[in-house]
């Protein structure tokens, strides 16, 4: 089976390091699938000509080159086209809603959200755990110079988890955009940093001993697996630090996780010490999953 994953940026192919999750999926899914990534107009140009039995679509922006890709899908009309996503509130890739083709989307939420049920060429719903491919067994050597750490996009939901913090021992990483934001709400006061490195094994996460977890409302009562950083967080050695609003998509997922990582308040999460013992007992269930999960993504698409 020939199969290539279509993201094309205006700019360029982006760097292995990318902070962007859909980049870091396409090189998930390679690892399963031994894609051809097209990654730019080049790369289309260059394998134009070729057959594909899957092409798998990521998630197209303003910054998408987007004609270029229904170019691409118009010389390919015999592909199935999967539309892979990892977060419910994305909208349908310009590429597709252009063509008009059909497709199957490929998600880490169990339930359509509303606004995808109306979507043009959308022919099945197919549900696997996509998050957990961010995990790897992989020893990560870097020190553990800072204490907590909380990173991401504005997420309003979020606010009155953080509002509360404790942040003279907590580290903020996100964008400049972001900043002004999280302050619009009432979220200041902490150290700022750019976004993270996620390049193999030189993540920024692993110098940190714990990294803050919340979720949306939205994935409180619409499970949408544990979230990507509840991995990140383990293959860096970093311990998820979960607030108890997340117990439910805990106790969904099947995951064993100690009670000392489940907390209400930052006085609570303070208290935790570093354990490589927890950690371990995550790293266990993460490993054996993420094997689980490649064979059941691979079966799910043999099986279109």
């Amino acid at each position: 089976m020939k199969i290539a994953w279509m993201e094309a940026k205006l700019s360029g192919e982006p760097k292995k390091s990318s902070v962007s999750m859909n980049i870091r999926n396409a090189h998930y899914f390679d690892e399963i699938f031994g894609c051809d990534m097209l990654f730019s107009i080049a790369n289309m140009r260059e394998h134009i000509g070729d057959k594909y039995d899957v092409i798998f679509v990521g998630y197209s922006t303003r910054y998408s080159a987007y004609k270029q890709e229904v170019e691409f899908l118009d010389a390919h009309k015999n592909s199935v086209l999967i539309y892979v996503s990892t977060e419910y509130g994305n909208q349908l890739p310009a590429c597709l809603s252009i063509t008009k083709r059909q497709f199957v989307l490929l998600a880490n939420y169990e339930s359509l959200p509303k606004h995808m049920e109306s979507w043009t060429g959308l022919k099945k719903h197919l549900f696997a755990n996509i998050n957990v491919l961010t995990y790897d067994d992989e020893k990560r050597s870097a020190k553990k110079t800072f204490d907590v750490i909380y990173y991401g996009q504005f997420r309003p939901d979020r606010a009155e988890y953080l509002i509360s913090a404790n942040w003279k021992n907590v580290t903020f990483s996100t964008s400049k955009k972001n900043v002004r934001e999280w302050a619009s709400v009432g979220v200041f006061g902490f150290k700022w940093i750019d976004p993270l490195n996620w390049e193999n094994g030189y993540e920024t996460l692993a110098q940190y001993r714990k990294s803050l977890y919340f979720e949306d409302r939205y994935t409180h009562t619409n499970y949408n697996c544990l979230a990507n950083r509840f991995y990140e967080a383990i293959k860096c050695d970093v311990l998820p630090m979960i607030h108890s609003s997340c117990e439910g998509t805990i106790l969904r997922s099947g995951y064993h996780v100690p009670t000392e990582l489940i907390w209400s308040s930052f006085s609570e999460m303070d208290k935790v010490r570093y354990s490589s013992g927890l950690l371990q007992l995550l790293r266990v269930q993460a490993s054996s999953e993420k094997a689980r999960v490649q064979n059941e993504i691979v079966n799910l698409i043999g099986g279109l």
